[in-house]
C-alpha cells in the first residue's frame, strides 16, 4: 500500500476527531494505523487494504465512546 494512503486516513480521522493537523499529531495516528492494520491483517487473514479499512472505520466509531476519547486525547493535540 501506498504511504499517502495512510496519511489520508490519518488525516481525515484527525479532521473527524478535532485534533490539530501538526505533524506530532499526524506521527502518531499513522504508527497508530500501521501497527493495528498490521496486526488485523495477521489476525483475519485479510488485505492490507481491507485491514486498514476496518481500523478506520473502528476508530471513526470509538471517538464517540468517553473511554476512547480519554485516550486519544492523552496523544493528541486537539483544535
Amino acid at each position: 500500500m501506498k504511504k499517502y494512503e495512510y496519511e489520508k486516513a490519518a488525516k481525515a480521522l484527525l479532521i473527524e476527531g478535532h485534533y490539530k493537523l501538526v505533524d506530532e499529531n499526524i506521527k502518531w495516528m499513522l504508527h497508530s494505523l500501521k501497527i493495528r492494520t498490521k496486526r488485523l491483517m495477521i489476525y483475519r487473514k485479510c488485505s492490507e487494504q481491507k485491514a486498514l479499512n476496518e481500523i478506520v472505520q473502528i476508530t471513526s466509531g470509538a471517538f464517540s465512546t468517553e473511554d476512547f476519547r480519554q485516550y486519544y486525547d492523552s496523544h493528541l493535540i486537539p483544535r
